[in-house]
């Protein structure tokens, strides 16, 4: 992979994130083409020195203050559906409209693309088969399959989960809400038990509100838009068992420290649209997007 040159970034005053995605995809797509319900997320995060990370990363890295960071996005995806054809070809979506993920990914920007930061996806596991073949097809996206068990109830805690793939390689959690911030690297966007939109310029929309899925997939880069209203967000604490998951993405963990989480009940109707070649050799396929 080739490496890129990291970008600092600072808090914005420009326009807020998911206003500018929403009209940036109808701008390039005209709308979406899918659209999904995205339910009890939780992240944990994790900040570390560039260095560590840019070499695994073939985008240039989007950077806070200097610190890369790496974050763990577990959620449910529920009603995936296309936004055309109707009953025609709602049956090949069918098998895909409710499944797990478990995402690591880090912060980049395309510096084709000056408006589209967004998440390099690191690994992706999925627990279902047809989702992570099609995924992986149309998008370019790493799934993989493993055993998600997610117990985001907000009303019962402590939230927890674990992913796990086939050959017993697992990462586990679980976590508490936090009244306050249980950690300084984090801002004071939610200091009670009501989930809320992230501040304007902190750490957590830095983080949180990212609209674009940048992907490098046989030899082939990627982008596809997002758009979804704000996350409603709070932090946990949180506690980690059994990191052997994300031994499998690289090194950078030996480098990195926690950064803190956060726990969504998640957004209803969020876009997806169509996968767009901005490098490679399919790029020049006529049915390919161009970016």
């Amino acid at each position: 992979m080739t490496s890129q040159s990291a970008r600092i970034s600072a808090p914005s005053a420009g326009p807020a994130p998911s206003p500018a995605a929403r009209a940036r995809l109808e701008a390039a797509e005209g709308g979406p083409l899918l659209l999904g319900d995205w339910q009890r997320a939780l992240w944990v995060h994790y900040r570390l020195d560039p260095r560590h990370l840019q070499p695994l990363v073939p985008f240039e890295l989007d950077l806070w203050q200097g610190a890369a960071y790496v974050s763990l996005a577990a959620f449910t995806l529920s009603r995936l559906r296309l936004t055309t054809g109707g009953r025609i070809i709602a049956w090949p979506t069918h098998a895909a409209q409710e499944h797990r993920f478990f995402i690591v990914r880090t912060c980049v920007r395309h510096r084709g693309y000056p408006l589209c930061a967004g998440y390099y996806l690191l690994a992706e596991w999925l627990n279902n088969p047809l989702s992570a073949l099609l995924g992986r097809q149309a998008y370019g996206q790493p799934h993989r399959l493993a055993q998600l068990d997610y117990r985001h109830d907000p009303d019962s805690a402590p939230v927890s989960g674990a992913a796990a793939d086939p050959a017993g390689a697992s990462f586990r959690y679980s976590a508490e809400p936090s009244p306050g911030i249980p950690n300084r690297s984090l801002t004071a966007a939610a200091r009670s038990d009501e989930p809320t939109p992230s501040a304007r310029g902190s750490l957590d929309e830095f983080l949180l509100e990212r609209y674009t899925i940048f992907t490098h997939y046989q030899g082939v880069d990627r982008l596809c838009r997002l758009w979804h209203r704000p996350w409603p967000q709070r932090p946990l604490n949180l506690s980690a068992q059994d990191h052997g998951l994300l031994a499998q993405t690289g090194p950078w963990l030996a480098h990195a420290q926690r950064a803190g989480a956060h726990y969504s009940p998640g957004v209803a109707d969020a876009w997806m649209g169509r996968p767009t070649c901005i490098n490679g050799p399919a790029c020049t396929r006529p049915w390919r997007t161009q970016g």
